[in-house]
């Protein structure tokens, strides 16, 4: 991830709020969440129920972090 990456982050109800990095990676030793990066969070939400299944799928990997660049499309349509 990088500076003016947009992000797609789940809220836990079937929605994903959008934002865009606006700095580098800092580790906040100490902190519950140390790794971490300031991000801007616009006032887009996201249904998943709004996505295709190929992005609902790619949205849904296991992993902290998954590239959903190949749906920037959709992405942009949705916003």
């Amino acid at each position: 991830m990088a500076q003016g990456d947009v992000v797609l982050c789940p809220d836990g109800a079937g929605q994903y709020r959008i934002g865009e990095i606006t700095g580098d990676y800092t580790y906040a030793q100490g902190d519950d969440l140390p790794h971490q990066r300031p991000v801007r969070w616009l006032d887009h939400i996201i249904s998943r129920s709004d996505m295709s299944e190929s992005l609902r799928n790619s949205c849904g990997s296991v992993g902290t972090v998954s590239n959903v660049s190949k749906h920037t499309d959709e992405i942009e349509q949705l916003l």
